[in-house]
């Protein structure tokens, strides 16, 4: 079976009111579907995630059974299982169960434990690094903040350019592109304000603008960035 007709027979299971099936589903696509369809990792840590809370809602074992599966992946990772995808399953689980302390413990744990690869986590790691207030240690993962502004503006610059190419509706993608980059500077950002960099800060909003390209989307991220 091809891993999204899985997700969507999970969908209309639980539409259903069907909700053990849809639960096996949503289950077997999180275990399984990368090993058909490794183009649905983006898929599997986001909208999957967001049906199985859905289904969670009207089903209380659906949660239980999320949390199971991210307790015993974060049990991996502290046996030595160092993963960076075994950490952004935690870290994605943990964000849709609203339990972001749960990956900032994790991540300081790893980070006594093996600092090479708290480094190479540290990008997935900062937002709940950032949730709670640990400034410093957001700060150390961030040693370059400009840096980090020009890929993530290189990033937006590129794929708003590709969108050329592309015959359908370019609106989604304009949208989603421009929430990307805004999240990512507004985290920067926060991290900044979190250690007083007050400067710094005023720089990079300010390059975080200047540097896009195109006068649309420079407009688009300016409204979303006024509230950060």
């Amino acid at each position: 079976m091809d891993p999204r007709d899985r997700l969507r027979r999970g969908q209309e299971a639980a539409a259903a009111g069907r909700y053990e099936d849809a639960l096996r589903d949503y289950i077997w696509f999180h275990e399984h579907a990368l090993a058909y369809r490794p183009s649905l990792y983006g898929v599997r840590l986001s909208f999957a995630l967001w049906y199985w809370l859905e289904l969670a809602n009207q089903y209380p074992k659906a949660r239980r059974a999320l949390e199971t599966i991210r307790d015993r992946k974060t049990k991996r990772l502290l046996k030595g299982g160092l993963d960076r995808e075994l950490f952004h399953d935690v870290e994605s689980i943990n964000e849709r169960l609203d339990s972001e302390a749960a990956t900032y413990e994790l991540f300081a744990k790893l980070e006594a434990k093996n600092p090479e690869i708290a480094a190479h986590c540290a990008p997935l790691a900062l937002p709940a690094i950032v949730k709670c207030a640990d400034f410093g240690m957001a700060r150390r993962y961030t040693p370059s903040p400009v840096e980090a502004l020009q890929g993530y503006v290189n990033a937006l610059n590129g794929d708003i350019a590709d969108l050329a190419r592309l015959p359908s509706s370019k609106a989604p993608r304009r949208k989603a592109y421009v929430a990307i980059y805004t999240r990512q500077v507004r985290l920067l950002l926060q991290i900044l304000r979190g250690t007083k960099e007050r400067k710094e800060m005023q720089r990079i909003r300010s390059q975080a603008l200047r540097l896009v390209k195109s006068p649309s989307i420079r407009k688009s991220v300016r409204r979303a960035l006024r509230a950060a």
